[in-house]
């Protein structure tokens, strides 16, 4: 059969097809999807296929409460212009359409169709009537707060600061904290931490009330103590097989590594003449000695030693230069730090290093996404240099511990092929 024939064959074969399939809508299709929220009806071989748009999540989860707010009470934002807006659509174009046409600064996303805004003043209504806007109310001060503070108990708390509170701001901030009944405070970029040891329940949910409708705070959650983690030598990570195979060069040369540590043995022949920068600043004290556990050494030695005082200890990146944050406080031990790890991270930075390994994690809100958590992820967010690398805890029962629920943190964690590994089982 000649090409041509084959052709003429094929058209009138699928000339019955034609008024079959139809992929152009006409109006009764568009108005059918506008009433129902599907999409155009194709008919094939005589049956209907309707594809449904994608809704988005009608509920709001805040401060331990889960709801629809169209069946809460609704009030209008108050003099901080903070409000959550929910939109009808995922569609993040579709959003900031609709916050830029009234100015308004998003602060947090709740999920993937709500957002935690500032409003200019008397902007709601106007928002609330855009079409891609399902719900707008006031972010109320219930929702700015863990529901488990409520019972007095918990002595520290970590505040999320807003993005547009201006770094030139804090120190008076800290003050004003200390005014208003805090023990102690500490605030860096996008987070404060107070101890409130001192006051009494009632005392402290007094303070917690006056902390929740302070605009300047997004959120408030206990605040738990650092603690260090072990660290793992480079024959378990796999290292020593890619070293010793490789045909190439894989040693840290030209790289700066960031440890954020208890402290540091600057006479460890292992680093001889690699230390960049030790900075104390974040620290608790301004000693940078490693004088208790000695881990930060274990964890600095682990990650870059060369392997001068055994050789078959040699670190990871036996080449690479160091940049030590120390911050335990030598005469008591306690592992801590001020500011915030988004000051930290940006500090590291700086220095030039583009990896920050920190073997620690809180010691508490296991498996939670915490202050800390978005400190880190509003470091990223900002700058994107740096690759920080949390260990996920020592015990593989409890969940990953803070920071390493960071989305944009590398976490850390061992196996032993089957389950998650408590790291005492490698030691």
């Amino acid at each position: 059969m000649s090409g041509r024939c084959l052709a003429v064959v094929l058209v009138f074969l699928l000339l019955p097809l034609g008024p079959v399939v139809s992929g152009n809508p006409n109006a009764s299709d568009v108005d059918f999807e506008e009433e129902t929220g599907l999409g155009p009806v194709l008919d094939v071989a005589g049956s209907s296929i309707p594809s449904t748009l994608s809704p988005a999540s009608t509920l709001l989860h805040l401060g331990g409460h889960t709801f629809d707010p169209l069946f809460a009470s609704q009030s209008m934002p108050g003099d901080d212009g903070l409000a959550v807006v929910q939109f009808v659509h995922t569609d993040g174009h579709e959003h900031l359409a609709a916050l830029n046409a009234v100015e308004a600064t998003v602060l947090d996303h709740l999920n993937g169709a709500a957002v935690v805004v500032r409003l200019q003043p008397n902007t709601a209504d106007l928002l609330s009537e855009h079409p891609a806007v399902r719900w707008v109310g006031a972010y109320d001060e219930a929702w700015r707060y863990d529901a488990r503070l409520n019972d007095g108990d918990v002595d520290q708390y970590a505040l999320v600061v807003t993005d547009d509170l201006h770094p030139e701001h804090l120190p008076g901030l800290v003050v004003e904290l200390l005014n208003s009944g805090a023990d102690e405070a500490t605030c860096g970029v996008g987070q404060c931490t107070v101890s409130v040891s001192e006051l009494d329940v009632d005392a402290r949910l007094n303070f917690l009330k006056h902390l929740s409708s302070d605009g300047r705070f997004l959120w408030i959650e206990a605040a738990h103590v650092m603690e260090v983690h072990n660290a793992v030598a480079a024959g378990l990570a796999g290292v020593m097989d890619v070293r010793s195979n490789a045909t190439f060069t894989l040693d840290g040369s030209g790289e700066t590594i960031a440890v954020t540590d208890t402290g540091l043995d600057l006479d460890h022949p292992d680093i001889t003449g690699r230390i960049a920068g030790v900075y104390t600043s974040f620290g608790l004290d301004p000693s940078p000695a490693d004088s208790n556990a000695g881990h930060g050494t274990h964890v600095a030695l682990t990650v870059l030693g060369d392997g001068t005082g055994d050789s078959s200890a040699m670190g990871m990146a036996p080449a690479a230069s160091l940049v030590m944050y120390p911050l335990e406080h030598d005469p008591t031990g306690v592992f801590g730090r001020q500011g915030s790890l988004y000051e930290m991270l940006s500090d590291a930075d700086q220095a030039t290093a583009r990896v920050s390994v920190n073997a620690w994690g809180l010691n508490g809100g296991h498996g939670d996404y915490t202050s800390d958590s978005r400190s880190v992820d509003q470091y990223v967010a900002t700058f994107a240099d740096l690759l920080p690398v949390f260990s996920a805890g020592d015990d593989g029962t409890t969940g990953v511990t803070p920071p390493a629920t960071a989305k944009n943190a590398l976490a850390v964690g061992a196996s032993n092929g089957s389950s998650l590994t408590p790291w005492s089982e490698f030691r």
